[in-house]
């Protein structure tokens, strides 16, 4: 059977960081909510106990030509704070125009105005999909070479 993966997702902002979560097998990401920055951690560790979270994606942002953006430093100590509280292995993920991505994509389904906490809690969604669409590639990828591999023989 498929071994279960979990995944939670941080967008770390300097007042509020929003999180979203996957099903259990890692598939679907769904925004989960969003917390102020100094209430965040304490809120975090208890989802990634209380659902068995596998691994922890936070997003940074990368500039065009590579370097990291302003922000970075600072979602950095965040994670250093995170860390001190769990072993789950913490990864990072590209996140560029995601809160840009969030608040068109919440205009589209939602006529209502705007909520900051839900862009938050969007973005953390789009940090999640972007990481695992391209794990899905990557191992697609993958995949496919063994197979060629293994048709190589005939």
């Amino acid at each position: 059977g498929a071994s279960l993966s979990k995944y939670l997702a941080i967008d770390v902002g300097t007042k509020r960081v929003g999180v979203a979560v996957s099903d259990d097998l890692a598939i679907i990401a769904s925004p989960y909510a969003t917390f102020d920055r100094e209430r965040s951690i304490d809120k975090i560790v208890s989802i990634i106990e209380r659902d068995n979270v596998t691994k922890i994606i936070v997003g940074l942002p990368y500039l065009p030509n590579g370097k990291l953006g302003s922000q970075a430093g600072d979602i950095n100590l965040f994670v250093d704070q995170l860390r001190k509280y769990t072993q789950k292995p913490i990864v990072f993920e590209n996140e560029v125009l995601t809160s840009v991505e969030a608040e068109n994509r919440l205009k589209k389904i939602s006529k209502k105005r705007l909520v900051k906490t839900d862009i938050d809690a969007m973005a953390a969604c789009i940090i999640l999909e972007s990481y695992m669409g391209r794990l899905q590639y990557e191992n697609g990828r993958k995949d496919a070479r063994e197979y060629k591999k293994n048709t190589d023989l005939f």
